[in-house]
């Protein structure tokens, strides 16, 4: 996992970024200023454990749809359509999400399955500091817990 800590005299960090404490982007987690202690990171690293199963799944399933063009004679399509269903897999976990939040009347984001998920493992981790709430094979040191 690849950490950035974003400048605070950024624009970005200024002004529509000021009130969010991290993103994460597949492996990557980028943290506005000063906001990279425990209980973000481990919300972050919750969703890099989302990422990483929805980008499994849409691998298989993109072998899948290439197996299935290419038995039907068509190689070339079969890897483009599969290639593609693998590098947007993680819109298979985003909009579905989206959707049912704000079907439900919610805040599209705040709301949305996968974010209420590490919402939860965030809390879990807040009231026992105990690493077994983390995505599995990922430790935080202890100068971070004390942040």
């Amino acid at each position: 996992m690849l950490t950035c800590e974003l400048r605070k005299e950024a624009w970005f960090t200024r002004t529509f970024y000021a009130k969010w404490g991290a993103t994460t982007l597949g492996h990557g987690v980028f943290f506005n200023d000063g906001r990279d202690g425990g209980s973000i990171l481990v919300h972050e690293l919750g969703h890099v454990q989302q990422f990483e199963a929805h980008m499994l799944m849409s691998l298989i399933q993109g072998i899948c749809l290439f197996a299935i063009f290419a038995l039907a004679g068509s190689t070339t399509t079969g890897l483009w359509a599969g290639l593609g269903c693998w590098t947007l897999g993680f819109l298979w976990m985003l909009v579905p999400s989206w959707l049912q939040s704000w079907l439900a009347r919610g805040d599209v984001y705040r709301d949305s399955f996968h974010e209420r998920a590490c919402y939860a493992i965030e809390e879990m981790w807040q009231q026992t500091l105990d690493e077994k709430w983390l995505p599995p094979g990922h430790r935080i040191s202890t100068s971070i817990k004390d942040k």
